[in-house]
């Protein structure tokens, strides 16, 4: 009797490590609805089994992708395959527990389990089974799309190239890539001095009618005030590029499905040529922290059909604050420094954003230099990426005073520590590349 019992233990305990080992899952069954009371017609959702893994290279879109659910404070998230990815699950699984929010699974098609909602889906992973064919994604997404809103976030496999196409042509921009792009249809503002949607208000408020649009070879077309007496808009409206040396770099430089940050990207001389370059699978993030330069931004991305390209009305620096810029100076809006009188914009650091797969970085911050260096050390040791930095502008090492000098200096000694070699391009213009 006793060794018919232990064979019995024995063999349930191999059966439980069978069925844990292979990820399988049992779908529960939903409960009738009550006709009496409106239900909602999600289905149950289908437990998961999660081991502690270690993470590939797609952990870092999930980061991303968890760290837009928690701005958006996601409750509904629906994922088109029932199989556990070992690699995901463990991530998406805990971020849900520790932040109040429901993972739903489909089984098979999933244009059924769309059918049946009736709620928002604030995540939807788009993951196709292994014998789905490229139209069964695009036939999900097209199920699916009644049930998003413009602050949903939708992950798909960067194979899905139908289902991408079809999000990007209703305006979603495409914000991380490597094995799954992220789309949102609009990004949150990261900051905590502007309120989402009264900045999107005055963004969208843009007075055209005050504005030509002019074009320049290999930068762009970008809207300009006709009359306006201004040196980069100047240059803009007699069809030249505004800093050739710059853009030489960047295209030299930039590779194609990367990550880079224009950082000081005013009207996005250098933003549209980067998008361009990075191309559909990379993504650019322009800091700008005037207000009327911002939009003017976004305006021009918008001119020019780049959906890569993440606008941030954010001040770069050492630390995190809520800083004042001078009041703009109007033969050159670009130079407005950090003081009084002018846009309150919250301050953040490049680290605070963890980027990763960064291959190049412009900078322009009008004489903080030393500041924004020292906020992003992280970004460049894990990245490596080649810099072109303004040092000091206005100033040309000639002829600048002793003061001056010393803080070009300190930049490039900043630089050097961190294993850059930096040599002058032109005039206040250098190019730092790793060792």
């Amino acid at each position: 009797m006793k060794k018919t019992l232990l064979w019995v233990i024995a063999i349930i305990f191999l059966s439980t490590q069978f069925v844990f080992a292979n990820d399988y899952i049992i779908p529960a069954r939903n409960k009738k609805k009550n006709k009496s009371k409106k239900q909602r017609v999600i289905p149950t959702p289908i437990p998961l089994h999660c081991d502690k893994l270690q993470w590939d290279e797609r952990y870092t879109t999930w980061d991303l992708a968890c760290q837009l659910l928690l701005q958006r404070n996601a409750k509904i998230l629906v994922k088109t395959n029932d199989v556990a990815e070992r690699s995901s699950y463990p991530l998406l699984m805990d971020w849900a527990k520790s932040n109040g929010a429901q993972v739903f699974c489909t089984n098979g098609d999933a244009s059924a389990f769309f059918e049946q909602c009736d709620q928002l889906i604030d995540f939807l992973y788009l993951d196709p089974v292994n014998d789905s064919s490229l139209q069964d994604p695009l036939k999900w997404i097209i199920a699916a799309y009644p049930h998003l809103s413009e602050y949903s976030v939708v992950m798909i496999h960067d194979s899905q190239e139908l289902a991408m196409e079809w999000l990007q042509e209703k305006g979603w921009k495409r914000v991380r890539s490597p094995s799954h792009a992220i789309f949102v249809k609009k990004m949150l503002n990261q900051n905590c001095v502007d309120d989402p949607q009264d900045l999107e208000q005055y963004v969208d408020a843009f007075p055209k009618d005050e504005y030509i649009v002019c074009e320049t070879p290999n930068q762009g077309k970008f809207y300009v005030e006709p009359h306006k007496n201004d040196v980069i808009k100047n240059f803009l409206r007699s069809g030249r590029v505004w800093d050739p040396h710059i853009l030489d770099k960047i295209y030299q430089y930039v590779k194609p499905g990367t990550v880079v940050l224009d950082i000081g990207a005013h009207i996005g001389t250098f933003t549209i040529a980067m998008a361009k370059i990075v191309g559909k699978n990379g993504t650019v993030y322009a800091f700008e922290p005037q207000k009327k330069i911002f939009r003017e931004l976004n305006q021009n991305c918008a001119l020019n059909d780049v959906r890569n390209v993440v606008c941030h009305r954010i001040a770069l620096g050492d630390q995190q604050q809520i800083i004042e810029m001078d009041k703009t100076f109007s033969e050159n809006e670009g130079s407005t420094n950090i003081g009084h009188g002018g846009d309150v914009v919250e301050m953040r650091t490049i680290d605070s954003f963890h980027f990763k797969n960064v291959s190049f970085i412009k900078m322009d911050v009008e004489r903080t230099e030393e500041q924004v260096l020292d906020g992003m050390v992280n970004t460049l040791q894990n990245n490596r990426p080649v810099i072109v930095i303004e040092l000091q502008g206005g100033f040309l090492w000639e002829t600048a005073p002793s003061h001056i000098r010393e803080k070009i200096l300190h930049s490039m000694h900043k630089l050097q520590a961190l294993g850059y070699e930096v040599t002058r391009i032109y005039q206040h213009d250098y190019l730092a590349l790793p060792s």
